[in-house]
């Protein structure tokens, strides 16, 4: 008995220790390809972080599920002509495969041409695309500028490289004076600074409008 006792305690000895190398093993097949993906991952967050701060003035970043969660955030810019623009909102969120696109909540977008001339549209959501340098309003937005006129658009988009606001929606602008135009769509362009409407109804206080196709 003593004898087998002797040859069998080698034996299990052996055996344990196969048992913990290939535990050892297996652990390493998941975890090693796991830290691979965490630190890749954490780069590619980086990255997108030095992406955004670049175009972005950022009072706060967190990541929330698969999307970069702005806050205050901030965009600016200059049109060949000197015109400057600035893009704020409470929140702006951003896929992480797809950073050039930034939904923005509660958005605020200020244009102010040289000449002194500003206008300030508000809507509850827009989208930013970063890469066509274009910001889509798929909803109401509303406008005042530096004249006292304010507007309602539908459905707009604002182009900085061609410098244009086109809604593909009504529109309605109301002046200081009680004049109203009311339209089915609108195109401003700002380098030519013409306003072109269609379907449009212009009224005048005490007067039944004129309206021109």
């Amino acid at each position: 008995m003593s004898e087998q006792g002797n040859i069998s305690d080698p034996r299990a000895h052996l055996y344990a220790r196969l048992n913990r190398r290939n535990l050892f093993v297996a652990i390493l097949r998941i975890a090693v390809p796991a830290a691979g993906v965490a630190l890749a991952g954490l780069l590619i967050f980086q990255i997108i972080l030095s992406n955004l701060a670049d175009n972005f003035g950022i009072g706060g970043i967190r990541l929330d599920r698969d999307q970069l969660v702005l806050d205050t955030p901030s965009y600016s810019g200059i049109m060949p002509d000197g015109t400057t623009y600035e893009v704020m909102a409470e929140t702006a969120r951003a896929g992480i495969e797809a950073t050039d696109i930034i939904n923005l909540d509660t958005a605020t977008i200020v244009t102010e041409q040289t000449d002194g001339y500003t206008m300030t549209a508000n809507a509850d959501f827009a989208r930013l695309f970063l890469t066509e340098q274009q910001v889509i309003v798929e909803g109401l937005m509303v406008t005042r500028d530096s004249n006292g006129v304010n507007g309602r658009l539908l459905d707009s988009v604002i182009d900085w490289p061609t410098q244009k606001l086109t809604s593909n929606g009504d529109v309605r602008f109301e002046f200081k004076d009680g004049a109203a135009i009311e339209a089915e769509s609108l195109v401003y362009n700002a380098k030519r600074q013409v306003w072109d409407f269609k379907g449009v109804r212009y009224t005048v206080p005490g007067d039944g409008g004129l309206q021109s196709e």
